[in-house]
């Protein structure tokens, strides 16, 4: 679950504070807000989750956000942000698009969707797909394969791009 919202500076503080590389999405400091930035200095450091976060005014906030804020002129507030590429650290403007949660949850490659059920004497395998937080009934299955190729094909139809 997402951290709760924290507001971005204005985009002119930010334009102020911050150059962008469009080619590689990596934030450079104009000015020095504080003794430990050098101008010209790479901005942000690696966050646990596999982010990239910064500090302005000893507040905390994720890169990809500030370069979206940057790039559009205007703070995306609560709107769910993904990473087209599924690389974290791939902050280039063209790879940070709005999504919705579901979109977000989505666009993960470490879901299986299916899952082992045993009904009396016979082993059948369930297929689930999450949408806005519920949990969607797909079907029994006799065989793993086939668990896999409906959850595949319904995240698929329900996700679109968003699926890899």
């Amino acid at each position: 679950m997402p951290n709760q919202y924290t507001p971005l500076p204005s985009p002119e503080e930010l334009w102020d504070l911050f150059a962008l590389n469009p080619l590689t999405g990596e934030l450079f400091w104009r000015s020095n807000p504080s003794n430990s930035c050098k101008p010209d200095g790479l901005v942000g450091c690696n966050h646990n989750r596999g982010y990239i976060r910064l500090s302005i005014k000893g507040q905390k906030y994720l890169a990809h956000r500030i370069i979206r804020a940057w790039v559009d002129g205007k703070d995306p507030g609560e709107t769910f942000l993904d990473h087209a590429d599924r690389n974290k650290r791939n902050n280039q403007p063209w790879n940070i698009r709005a999504c919705t949660y579901s979109q977000n949850q989505a666009n993960v490659t470490d879901v299986k969707g299916y899952c082992r059920q045993i009904i009396g004497k016979k082993v059948k395998y369930a297929a689930r797909i999450m949408i806005n937080k519920q949990s969607i009934h797909l079907g029994l299955f006799g065989t793993v394969e086939e668990a896999r190729t409906c959850y595949i094909e319904a995240k698929r139809r329900l996700f679109g791009e968003f699926a890899p």
